[in-house]
């Protein structure tokens, strides 16, 4: 590179390593919780709530009063942690509080830690010794009972006697009750798989009867499933040989896959109520029945019901059971050519909500192109009326109100002119479909609940705490009354923690290579930006079927590492093309009859084209894809577009034939079909570019298998490539472990600099726990998983 080209993207005076460090900063970012002003509010009763609020050097108590309208410090931290320290024997520093099961009450403290229950008003008082039930048990509605796995066997104990029986004796390895199937846990290495051998992993997929007398359950079988091993090449216990660990997992076109046969139990007799039903196979892609909001009681107990999601997920059915006879009835059935969803996101429980006192259900729909809900009657299985309609989107109905008959949702796509995929939250009466809007704005809203597990709404339903944000300003804690009024603000963005170069993103909005659909997206410029030089170009993206959202919030998982990537002299674009997640039904669909059209990468030329049109400072001659997740992106970009990409980073191989997203995002398919269907060997012909594919040997999702086709196909078609491989790389192993490889490689072939060998990159979590170690936060705070890209 010449001196000239140099100047044509950074100043004289910065060198490489200037920018690998600054860029470093920039990638820490996602973990400073400061930033981000998200909290998780415990309400103690309708007017009074508390929170933990993150500062620089570990975490204090906030108690809200809401008539009060005061945020103030629950207690006073320094003596409680002084006499903590005299109880305890330990240096307890009044920053590093960790108190659960907090209840506070007219200035008296009840709470445990150290695994005892403690007293806090004036003093503090030692109140025995905290038995926690343990983690494996499902607890009946009285606390009198408590169900969990056992020796492949669903056992019930009674909590106060701790009498314990098994209700179950048939139960066998691969034949287990109440258990997920194998191929529900794929994120954790070797570390995760269940082996079933009869001790407790986890909550039992079941549910108790509202009268505690019946649990409702099923046996999953998996005698016959077929086995992806995965292998531990360089175990990392000092042995030598290599460790292999099974997992029974059925790949699209299989013709044995798990199994679930449901079945209804008595718990005082041990009697089992067959339910007269087909058994079930396994079609969802992560949960399952219970766990998943897929089968539930009736308000008296007299009837249960589950879901019936067919192979390829192209039909459902709501099916009802005779709790005393076992009998069934289809109640009510939906299709849809290419695949139904009953929510956005697959990761979480399905959108809908069962009304046991009414015998009623709020049911997820996209029957008329858009994501809606409808009213059903669970006693005939007729549709009572839509609850929602409109040209958008509900994006999660999160809560119900039975006394006001309101369902509390948040929508994508309602307010004209905003970003789509800007989520604002609105109670409807499911029975008018009266509308109220709580919280809306030119902004993203995430309800507490989304974000950590807790939930926003007050116990009555009269207040709401929501965190505020988009990319490209400081986010906010907010807390309003059932009118959308503000009450109080909690929490705002700490801006102190951003370096003095930070230079925020900017949004845009284009259309696609149809001329039609919008397209939203982000650019993220260097801190030193000058529009009088060039820059090349660097799509960081994933275009996966079953993910989208686009970027909408602050300090987000992924954005800052795309400022990081600017900083190093990139112009780096973010958006979601046409085949992605959280948009109308049409806009998803596109690319389901072709592998190599999904995630809608033309739309990505096409708009990165747009962008350039009046914006010089954008090198198209240098344009590169970073997929830093197994969704193809850039293998797509470099295969289908050759004359316009040049550089791609491929993180792991999404193969339709070889993980379960496949039969639902590319249709069903056979065993024979499978095994002669050439994904990639015609494909790879195109390719011109510099590509990088990176693979974990021990991710089971985005299984190693499936990039070794790809790569035995290159090699076949006489093609270069680079291929890191991490021998102890499981899921999102390239998301702390491999960035510097990234950046290596961005920075050589696509800005054409050498990079520096001086220099050590941290990960954003790295850094964090160099932080830790350091004394300067006391834990990490994981940012929003929630903003899918």
């Amino acid at each position: 590179m010449t001196q000239q080209h140099e100047k044509n993207f950074r100043s004289d005076d910065t060198s490489i390593l200037d920018l690998y460090k600054r860029a470093s900063i920039l990638e820490g970012l996602e973990y400073q919780p400061r930033l981000r002003a998200h909290a998780a509010p415990i309400w103690l009763d309708e007017n009074s709530f508390w929170y933990v609020r993150e500062i620089l050097d570990g975490r204090e108590y906030r108690h809200v009063r809401v008539r009060e309208r005061t945020n103030e410090l629950a207690f006073d931290h320094i003596a409680l942690a002084d006499a903590l320290s005299i109880a305890t024997g330990d240096q307890v520093q009044s920053n590093e509080l960790s108190l659960s099961r907090l209840e506070i009450s007219k200035g008296t403290l009840r709470f445990t830690a150290y695994g005892r229950n403690w007293k806090f008003d004036s003093k503090l008082t030692d109140e025995g010794q905290y038995e926690p039930d343990p983690s494996h048990w499902l607890i009946s509605s009285d606390r009198t009972q408590a169900a969990y796995v056992k020796d492949h066997n669903l056992w019930v104990c009674d909590v106060s006697a701790g009498r314990e029986r098994a209700v179950t004796k048939d139960g066998e390895l691969h034949y287990a009750y109440a258990i997920e199937p194998e191929g529900r846990h794929l994120i954790d290495g070797l570390k995760g798989l269940p082996k079933q051998t009869g001790k407790p992993l986890a909550r039992p997929e079941a549910a108790w009867s509202p009268n505690g007398k019946l649990i409702f359950t099923f046996q999953l079988d998996e005698r016959e499933v077929g086995i992806m091993p995965t292998i531990a090449f360089a175990p990392q216990d000092g042995s030598l040989r290599p460790i292999g660990v099974d997992c029974r997992y059925a790949l699209p076109g299989d013709k044995h896959v798990p199994t679930y046969r449901f079945v209804i139990l008595s718990v005082e007799t041990g009697k089992e109520i067959q339910v007269d039903y087909p058994p079930l196979e396994d079609s969802f892609i992560w949960f399952s029945f219970f766990s998943g909001n897929r089968a539930w009681w009736s308000g008296d107990g007299a009837k249960a019901y589950f879901l019936d999601m067919e192979r390829g997920q192209k039909s459902v059915r709501v099916v009802e059971v005779d709790a005393s006879t076992g009998r069934t009835r289809v109640l009510f059935e939906e299709r849809a050519e290419t695949y139904l969803e009953i929510g956005h996101d697959f990761e979480t429980p399905t959108s809908i909500i069962p009304i046991p006192e009414t015998d009623e259900l709020i049911w997820f729909s996209q029957r008329t192109g858009h994501a809606h809900l409808y009213l059903y009657d669970l006693k005939n299985g007729e549709l009572k009326n839509a609850i929602t309609s409109g040209d958008w989107s509900v994006s999660e109905a999160f809560d119900f109100d039975p006394n006001r008959r309101e369902v509390y949702i948040q929508t994508f796509g309602r307010e004209p002119g905003r970003n789509y995929y800007f989520r604002d939250v609105v109670r409807v009466h499911i029975d008018t479909g009266d509308l109220s809007p709580l919280v809306s704005g030119n902004f993203n809203v995430e309800v507490s609940m989304q974000l950590i597990g807790k939930a926003g709404l007050s116990p009555c339903k009269n207040y709401i705490v929501t965190a505020n944000s988009r990319i490209d300003t400081p986010a906010s804690l907010e807390l309003r009354d059932r009118s959308g009024e503000v009450v109080l603000e909690l929490e705002t963005s700490d801006l102190s923690m951003l370096p003095d170069f930070w230079r925020w993103p900017e949004e845009f909005k284009c259309l696609g290579a149809d001329g039609k659909t919008p397209i939203f997206g982000a650019i993220f410029k260097p801190s030193d930006f000058d529009p009088n030089r060039k820059y090349p170009v660097l799509d960081f993206t994933h275009v996966s079927a079953y993910f989208g959202g686009g970027p909408r919030t602050a300090f987000a998982s992924y954005l800052c590492g795309m400022s990081a990537l600017a900083e190093l002299g990139l112009i780096v674009v973010n958006m979601n093309g046409r085949g992605t997640g959280c948009r109308d039904k049409e806009f998803r669909d596109y690319g389901y009859n072709d592998f190599l059209e999904q995630g809608g990468i033309l739309d990505h030329v096409a708009a990165i084209k747009h962008l350039a049109e009046d914006r010089d400072y954008m090198d198209l001659n240098r344009v590169g894809m970073l997929d830093f997740d197994g969704s193809n992106a850039a293998l797509f970009a470099l295969l289908k577009f050759p004359e316009f990409f040049s550089v791609g980073i491929c993180g792991s191989v999404y193969d339709p034939r070889l993980i379960k997203q496949g039969e639902v995002y590319s249709g069903i398919t056979t065993e024979d079909k499978r095994n002669t269907l050439e994904v990639w060997n015609t494909a790879v012909e195109s390719l011109q570019g510099k590509l990088l594919i990176q693979t974990g040997l021990l991710d089971k999702y985005y299984h190693p298998s499936a990039t070794f086709h790809l790569t035995d196909a290159l090699i076949k078609a006489n093609k270069d490539f680079e291929h890191q491989v991490h021998p102890n790389g499981a899921h999102g192993w390239r998301l702390i472990t491999s960035r510097r490889r990234i950046w290596d490689f961005l920075v050589k072939n696509l800005i054409g600099e050498t990079p520096p060998k001086e220099f050590e990159l941290l990960s954003g979590s790295e850094q964090a726990d160099a932080r830790i170690n350091a004394g300067q936060i006391t834990e990490i705070q994981k940012p929003d998983s929630g903003n899918r890209i």
